[in-house]
């Protein structure tokens, strides 16, 4: 058993102890309610941490997440939706992993996201849980987990996951677990926990169960026989009409068939109040794509990201059209001026272009506010401030003498315009390097292009509200750390 194993303590989460030592020092009544035979990998953060709380203790629990930095997130699927189950992320910085809670004031089960019964028996599972000798936090009663165990997963059992979405149970998983709590459990007390504790609940029907779980050769008639009788058994605990939860089941279905078939990815946690707007900024050579790439990669297995890139948004079809005549003038300027006339290429089709790029940088922008506003999280590179003037934000104004005629003012008060709703994000964080270094760096751009861009952002003052600034010439491991204190 997992549980004799010695604990390799090096690897355990600081974050996980500092929460059930919190519980305990408030006196809280709680229980890990499931998966007890795999508490080493809870403490090594790879599995969630499930814990039942009694609801008078709630607000008790709020401050404990609160001081440990925990974050409420929420999911789309349906199973996620119920006021009495929540989840929280926190960051373990010593092992570098997130940590889940997966809270529940009550013990509502059933199968994917049709999660629709709830047996009114909280406060008699708390108060039959025991310490565990090992962890020393309070675990559920192996009886009482074993037989949720198998009505969870007798309830779960779905031919439409096993035949179309080909995801079988993990048998091996629920051996494994049936086999702990197996052995943790006296001659008769499982019967005589569910005549005492489960009176509607058919001892002949669940032994089935159980026995069906066991075995790795139950056929799919027997494993649907048995949940259809289960879940009649189980009618009266269900927390909506019979007819609506086999609606809701059919709509569930369909989403799941869709998700898997379409690779919708719609389906990871979202932060419950609001999500967060994160942006890095710099010059050429400052190293915002490697840093973007190491935030992405650190957020995504878990959280519903969105990367956008404003600096260069989507282009509408107005817009390409115009950059193409910016273009074509672009280069017939170069040769008038080759051919003695003098160069000007800033005309009114490179100030309607510039327009045009304002907008589409407007367009992203509500974009990413409505991803936020819904939970979601946005991790942009680059976003137009007014002092950084060579990168992003309102340049029709460099376009003289045009500029002091009337389409032209309007022209350069339509990109002002745009610019005026761009409100400094949650999290702003600019990477400043020396120009030589961004040379050195950036060997697929002109130099000297690359040390003036590189230059005026070396030397604006960052001393500005909501800007975190960092020294990009630091490694990239150093850089991404400092970053991650800030987010």
């Amino acid at each position: 058993m997992l549980q004799n194993l010695e604990k390799p303590v090096s690897l355990e989460s600081d974050l996980v102890k500092s929460f059930f030592k919190e519980l305990e020092i408030l006196e809280i009544n709680y229980c890990h309610w499931k998966s007890n035979e795999a508490l080493l990998r809870t403490f090594n953060g790879k599995n969630d941490i499930d814990i039942l709380v009694d609801k008078k203790d709630s607000e008790k629990l709020q401050g404990v997440i609160a001081n440990l930095n925990f974050k409420h997130v929420r999911y789309p699927t349906n199973d996620q939706h119920h006021p009495a189950m929540h989840s929280y992320y926190g960051f373990d910085e010593k092992l570098n992993i997130f940590i889940h809670i997966h809270l529940h004031y009550h013990l509502i089960f059933g199968h994917g996201a049709n999660k629709t019964l709830r047996i009114p028996i909280e406060k008699t599972y708390l108060r039959n849980s025991i310490i565990d000798k090992d962890y020393k936090i309070k675990i559920a009663h192996p009886a009482f987990e074993l037989i949720y165990l198998v009505i969870r997963f007798t309830v779960k059992y779905s031919l439409f996951q096993n035949i179309l979405l080909r995801r079988r149970l993990n048998l091996q998983h629920i051996k494994r677990e049936l086999s702990f709590l197996d052995k943790k459990i006296r001659d008769n007390t499982l019967k005589d926990t569910i005549e005492k504790y489960f009176p509607f609940l058919d001892w002949q029907l669940f032994y089935k169960c159980y026995q069906n779980l066991k075995n790795e050769n139950t056929s799919v008639i027997d494993a649907l026989i048995c949940r259809r009788k289960l879940l009649k058994e189980l009618a009266p605990y269900s927390i909506m009409p019979i007819w609506k939860v086999h609606l809701k089941r059919r709509y569930n279905l369909l989403w799941r068939l869709s998700n898997a078939k379409l690779k919708f990815k719609n389906t990871k946690a979202k932060l419950y109040t609001s999500g967060k707007f994160i942006v890095v900024i710099g010059g050429d050579g400052a190293g915002k794509t490697t840093l973007i790439d190491s935030i992405t990669n650190w957020l995504s297995p878990r959280f519903n990201i969105l990367y956008i890139h404003l600096g260069k948004p989507p282009s509408s079809f107005l817009t390409k059209i115009f950059r193409w005549v910016a273009k074509i003038n672009k280069l017939k300027s170069i040769i008038l001026q080759k051919m003695g006339h003098a160069r000007n290429d800033l005309d009114y089709f490179w100030m309607m272009y510039q327009v045009l790029v304002a907008r589409d940088r407007f367009f992203l922008y509500q974009k990413a506010l409505k991803t936020t506003t819904n939970g979601g999280i946005i991790i942009s590179d680059r976003f137009p401030l007014d002092f950084v003037k060579m990168m992003d934000g309102s340049k029709c104004s460099k376009a003289k003498p045009l500029s002091g005629k009337p389409f032209g003012r309007w022209l350069i008060e339509k990109e002002k315009k745009y610019y005026k709703y761009f409100i400094i994000p949650d999290i702003l964080i600019a990477l400043r390097v020396h120009p030589d270094i961004a040379v050195a760096r950036k060997t697929d751009e002109e130099p000297n292009y690359v040390r003036r861009r590189s230059t005026e952002f070396y030397n604006i003052d960052w001393n500005r509200p909501q800007i975190n600034l960092i020294d990009a010439s630091l490694s990239k491991e150093e850089v991404l750390k400092l970053s991650l204190i800030h987010i």
